[in-house]
């Protein structure tokens, strides 16, 4: 395991001392990676959500396109500005499942 590695928040870990320092010119931290010619281990992959969190976020999409289409319903002959807002999220929200 090398001394250094990349997190996903862009940062760059320090795993002697346990620092998080960004990878700024500035930054002392990263002066001295730099000066060290050492590589940093790349960061973790992003964690693959479990069945539950799926359907868990399905779910909310799903109640989120009930309140588009309530509020559709409710306001049929009323503003078209607002009722466009709501046509474009409930396509994003479609979008969102594919």
């Amino acid at each position: 395991m090398a001394r250094y590695k990349h997190e996903r928040n862009e940062t760059i870990r320090d795993t002697e001392r346990g620092v998080n320092f960004p990878a700024d010119e500035n930054n002392r931290d990263y002066q001295e990676y730099l000066a060290s010619g050492e590589t940093a281990d790349p960061a973790d992959p992003e964690p693959v959500p479990s069945r539950a969190e799926r359907r868990r976020a399905k779910y909310r999409r799903l109640i989120k396109m009930d309140e588009v289409h309530e509020a559709l319903f409710e306001d049929k002959l009323g503003d078209p500005t607002k009722m466009n807002a709501l046509i474009a999220i409930r396509q994003t929200i479609r979008d969102q499942e594919q």
